[in-house]
């Protein structure tokens, strides 16, 4: 029987790229079926991770309205996180997903007055999507769903909802009135 080659670290780094990528279309797929009736609206951020922030914020946008897109979405499918990790404050890789997310969001409101909300979307295999958001956002959802998690860090409350769940609870329009002008 042949050797296994090892595969280089370009295509390590390839292979995971399309399994973000993949993952990333799977979740606008979800927000366009809930949103917009399964018009097909919410895409890819183009040349995710390479665009320019100041006109760019987060993972996904609204296609056919990018200006007003009302989110700023890191989004991720990795296997190195756990509930139980997190909650007893671990979790450094979970938190370095949000803290990016931030970042993004600082640089586009530097160039930008729309105050768009931070939103954490991320899964693992056998597991579902979750999201994890704070502030408004959270009262928003709380009001039909309750989290299934809540965090606290830096003296912030987070909480973390089943993706569907909160994309029912939550309406676009809603969110929209959030992320109005400063």
């Amino acid at each position: 029987m042949p050797e296994k080659k090892k595969r280089t670290r370009s295509e390590i780094g390839r292979s995971n790229r399309r399994s973000g990528s993949a993952y990333e279309n799977k979740v606008g797929q979800i927000m366009d079926k809930v949103w917009f009736n399964g018009v097909r609206r919410v895409r890819r951020t183009p040349a995710s991770g390479g665009y320019d922030k100041r006109f760019i914020c987060g993972d996904l946008i609204d296609a056919q309205d990018a200006e007003n897109w009302p989110l700023c979405c890191e989004v991720k499918e990795r296997e190195n996180w756990s509930f139980d990790g997190i909650a007893k404050g671990g979790g450094a890789e979970f938190w370095k997903w949000w803290d990016e997310n931030l970042e993004v969001l600082d640089k586009w409101l530097q160039y930008n007055d729309y105050l768009k909300q931070p939103l954490l979307i991320f899964t693992k295999s056998y597991y579902p999507n979750y999201v994890m958001c704070e502030g408004n956002m959270s009262k928003l959802a709380m009001k039909k769903i309750d989290p299934n998690l809540t965090l606290y860090r830096d003296g912030k409350q987070y909480h973390i909802f089943i993706l569907e769940d909160f994309l029912n609870a939550v309406k676009i329009a809603d969110l929209r009135k959030l992320a109005e002008r400063k």
